[in-house]
Formats: structure tokens, sequence, C-alpha cells
């Protein structure tokens, strides 16, 4: 089985605790995978990933670790196996407020 990306999006910048973005998932759509950078000025940790309104799984191992030597960036990923298809929102949230 081939791997395809459907759909991929950049978020605005905004200071927020929970960012939502609305995406189109393919009909043949086995496996959601969400990667979010985002760059914080305070101690701040991704709590939560959510697809459709279900909870998303934390790759092991991904979840919020500063991904670049310079300045607070920081990178978290998610995944959901057998998620719903069409039209849904990908709901991230944060510990504390992030510039995204």
């Amino acid at each position: 089985m081939a791997i395809a990306r459907d759909t991929s999006a950049t978020g605005t910048a905004s200071t927020v605790t929970s960012h939502t973005d609305s995406y189109i998932l393919g009909a043949s759509a086995t496996l959601l995978v969400v990667f979010h950078v985002f760059n914080t000025a305070v101690p701040s940790t991704e709590t939560t990933a959510t697809w459709n309104g279900s909870n998303m799984t934390v790759v092991p191992g991904m979840d919020t670790i500063a991904a670049f030597t310079a300045g607070p960036f920081k990178f978290s990923a998610w995944y959901m196996t057998n998620p719903t298809t069409g039209t849904h929102d990908v709901v991230t949230g944060t510990s504390g407020s992030e510039y995204q």
C-alpha cells in the first residue's frame, strides 16, 4: 500500500492555548498524522490533539520536544488509525500560551 499526503496547512500567528483547523480527509484514509510546531516564550507542553472530537495518540517520544537548537520552538506528533473521513477539525491544546 502506498503512503500519500492528503492535505497540509500552516496556522495563523496568534497567542493561544488551543488551535483549530478544518481539513478534508479522503475516503480511503486509514491513518491520520498531525505534526505541530509552535513557538512559546513560556514553558508549555502539547497536552491534547483531537480529530472530529476524538482523542489522538501522541507518537512515543514526540510529545513536545525541542526540535530546533535556536529559539523556543517545540514540536509534537500525534496519530489516529482509521479516522473518520470527511471534513472535520483538528484541535491542538497546550498547557500554556503559545505563539503559532
